[in-house]
């Protein structure tokens, strides 16, 4: 049940205000484990009737309000106004970093974090490239795929381990250039974005059909 704190004058002084805050205020007062409204009726604590949200619309907002007293009762109220141009603006900001949260979740399925390891990477797959330019069997010509090999037991071939990193890296440029397809074009879409529900339909899309 919702409540509100009257003042002498009978109007909301605090909504919304809870039985846990009631107990706060009163705590030399005695309540019983179930509250009712007749228990507080003498402390300015009343009862508030829950009344139904409107419906979503394109381009507004929904906003409860202080509530009203309708025929002796406070029932809930709600306000239907406008989006403002500061609103969409920030929903588009916090949908592009969720855009982008989804993108590198995704990247995780396929490689580790970190701008060092991304390094790493690059110069492992570009000493392969250039070992199956120029392949020779001597390992310490080529010492980031022989610590890949080294890594895997020592037993596999650089030229096994080079095959191995290029195919690796062949499917993650497949993969990669998907996440920055839809990456993109839901950050282009967002930036479209005439409402705030627009834009939570695009991260809600994203998050889905990511690689």
């Amino acid at each position: 049940m919702l409540y509100a704190r009257v003042d002498a004058n009978g109007a909301i002084a605090e909504y919304p205000y809870t039985l846990a805050k009631l107990r706060a205020d009163h705590p030399r007062t005695s309540f019983p484990a179930n509250i009712t409204p007749a228990d507080i009726a003498g402390l300015g604590v009343v009862p508030v009737t829950r009344t139904g949200r409107p419906a979503e619309q394109a381009g507004v907002v929904v906003e409860e309000a202080t509530p009203v007293r309708v025929g002796g009762e406070w029932q809930q109220l709600w306000r239907v106004r406008a989006e403002t141009p500061a609103e969409l603006a920030a929903a588009k900001v916090e949908a592009a970093a969720q855009v982008d949260t989804a993108a590198e979740a995704a990247r995780l399925l396929f490689i580790t974090p970190g701008s060092g390891q991304s390094m790493e990477y690059v110069a492992t797959e570009a000493e392969a490239r250039a070992f199956v330019a120029a392949p020779t069997e001597n390992p310490a010509d080529w010492p980031w795929l022989n610590a890949e090999r080294l890594a895997s037991g020592g037993t596999m071939t650089v030229a096994q381990i080079a095959q191995q990193v290029l195919e690796m890296a062949n499917a993650w440029r497949s993969v990669g250039a998907e996440i920055k397809r839809t990456r993109r074009a839901a950050k282009v879409a967002i930036e479209s974005a005439a409402t705030i529900g627009a834009v939570r339909d695009i991260v809600a899309a994203v998050e889905g059909p990511m690689p």
